[in-house]
C-alpha cells in the first residue's frame, strides 16, 4: 500500500475515531440516546469494540465487530478482549497496549479468532478514552483478509520470478564454464549441445 492511501486511511479512521467520542461525550451527558448511540455504531462497517482498561473485558461491542467473529452481543460482553487473538500473536498485542498506555492510541495488525476456529486477519486501531465514567480503550477493527491474500499472492509471484531468475543465472554460469572448456565426453556434450541451443548470444 503506497504512503498517501496509508495516509488518507489514517486519516479517515481519526476522523470517525473523533465522532465515536463526541457523541460518547454527549451520551454521558445524556443529550444522545443510549440506543440512537447504539444504532450509529452498528451502521459503521468496521468492527468496534469498547475494552475496560482495567479488566480487559470486553463492554461493548458493534454488530459489524459481532459478524466478522460469528458471535452474538451475549457471547463478547464480558469476555476477555485477548480470547480473541491467536496465542501467537498475544506477545506481539501485549506490547502494543504497552504502547498504547504511553502514547495513547496504536494501530496494529494481527489475527482474531472467528467463533467457528478460523483466523481473521485484521487491522485494529486503538485509542484510550472515556466511556461512562470510565477510562476504556476503543479499538476499531478492520477485516483485511481480502488485502492479506493479496499481498500473499505478490509475494509468491515475485518469489517465483526470483526462483526462475536464479535457476537460469545458474543455468548460465554452468554453459559459460562449458563452452570455455569445450570438453569432449558424452555427457558434456549433451549438455554443451544444450546450451548452444539456448544461451544468449553474448555467452557463447
Amino acid at each position: 500500500m503506497s504512503k498517501d492511501k496509508q495516509d488518507r486511511r489514517l486519516t479517515r479512521i481519526r476522523s470517525l475515531i473523533a465522532i465515536v467520542n463526541m457523541l460518547s461525550e454527549e451520551l454521558q451527558e445524556s443529550t444522545v440516546d443510549h440506543d440512537e448511540f447504539g444504532s450509529i455504531l452498528d451502521a459503521a462497517n468496521d468492527g468496534i469494540f469498547v475494552i475496560n482498561m482495567g479488566t480487559k473485558e470486553i463492554v461493548s461491542v458493534n454488530k459489524a465487530g459481532r459478524e466478522q467473529l460469528g458471535y452474538n452481543e451475549q457471547e463478547l460482553i464480558g469476555r476477555p478482549f485477548t480470547e480473541l487473538y491467536a496465542p501467537e500473536d498475544l506477545d506481539s498485542i501485549k506490547m502494543h497496549i504497552g504502547e498504547l498506555m504511553i502514547s495513547g492510541s496504536v494501530i496494529f495488525e494481527a489475527r482474531q479468532l472467528h467463533k467457528d476456529g478460523s483466523f481473521v486477519y485484521v487491522e485494529v486501531s486503538s485509542k484510550v478514552f472515556t466511556y461512562k465514567g470510565q477510562h476504556v480503550i476503543q479499538s476499531f477493527v478492520r477485516d483485511i483478509r481480502a488485502r492479506k491474500s493479496a499481498e500473499q499472492k505478490v509475494l509468491r509471484q515475485t518469489r517465483s520470478e526470483e526462483h526462475t531468475s536464479e535457476l537460469q543465472s545458474r543455468r548460465n554460469l554452468v554453459c559459460r564454464l562449458l563452452l570455455e572448456k569445450k570438453n569432449t565426453n558424452i555427457s558434456t556434450y549433451d549438455y554443451l549441445s544444450h546450451c548452444t541451443s539456448h544461451t544468449p548470444t553474448f555467452l557463447r
